[in-house]
């Protein structure tokens, strides 16, 4: 037992970033839908633009899952569109556009900072990492910038990891060349749920989020058999686990235990 957290603490220490890249959430999850609010200059007309993934298909040799968009504008009627489908591979979110067998590149949440990634036709710097506790989980926030001159603004733009964009753009603006620079008018994230749970409402995060500056280690009294006070458990990758967990650390109650 000694050994193990000496070796937790270990890793921690020479590898200050690999706490945040542990604790992600995974993006490309059957049943999860993303709801953006959308409209224009004028505020003359707002619709709401549904993302939602939806069954296993195999393209190529890749597992992916089907994505559609659902636009519900008050004089058009409700459609629901093919886009594709996604897969994910090791923090990175890979498209296959519709009709295509090749992957492009939608999301990268594993990249260190002064990385440079390219999403569509777009070239973005990654400029910084931050982790935030929610709901009892931990989220990290990816700040990044474009590498154009002419498209940088005086703020990062922000993804989440395992929910991508919150504002100034939807799910797929940046791969289809229509970032937050082009907006023209206002698009904001309502809510991501999984089976009709909310899992992230970017209003209550702004609200309610804690950054996490420091990792601090279980006591002795955290120390225990794996028995859990309220029955939920997650891993270190920020997920439910159903039942009690075999050995290893955990999170219950947004602390670090070990079974």
């Amino acid at each position: 037992m000694k050994q193990c957290l000496f070796l937790f603490t270990a890793c921690l220490l020479l590898c200050p970033g690999a706490f945040a890249r542990t604790l992600n959430h995974p993006f490309v999850v059957n049943g999860k839908v993303w709801t953006y609010y959308r409209g224009n200059s004028t505020g003359e007309s707002t619709w709401e633009e549904v993302f939602s993934l939806e069954g296993d298909t195999a393209i190529g040799s890749r597992q992916c899952i089907k994505l559609y968009l659902t636009r519900n504008r008050l004089y058009d009627p409700l459609d629901h569109l093919y886009k594709g489908a996604l897969y994910e591979d090791d923090g990175k979110v890979y498209y296959i556009e519709p009709g295509s067998t090749t992957p492009a590149l939608l999301y990268d949440f594993s990249s260190e900072p002064e990385t440079i990634i390219k999403v569509g036709p777009t070239e973005l710097t990654i400029k910084e990492r931050k982790l935030y506790k929610y709901r009892g989980e931990y989220w990290t926030e990816i700040g990044w910038q474009p590498v154009e001159p002419d498209y940088q603004d005086y703020y990062n733009y922000i993804w989440y990891e395992g929910i991508g964009m919150t504002g100034a753009s939807t799910l797929l603006g940046i791969y289809e060349g229509y970032g937050p620079w082009y907006t023209g008018g206002f698009i904001s994230l309502v809510n991501c749920k999984v089976n009709d749970q909310i899992i992230f409402d970017p209003n209550e995060f702004y609200k309610s989020a804690e950054i996490v500056t420091g990792i601090v280690l279980p006591s002795d009294e955290e120390i225990g058999n794996g028995e859990s006070s309220n029955g939920t458990w997650f891993d270190l990758q920020g997920r439910r686990l159903s039942g009690k967990p075999a050995r290893g650390i955990y999170i219950e109650d947004g602390k670090k235990k070990v079974k």
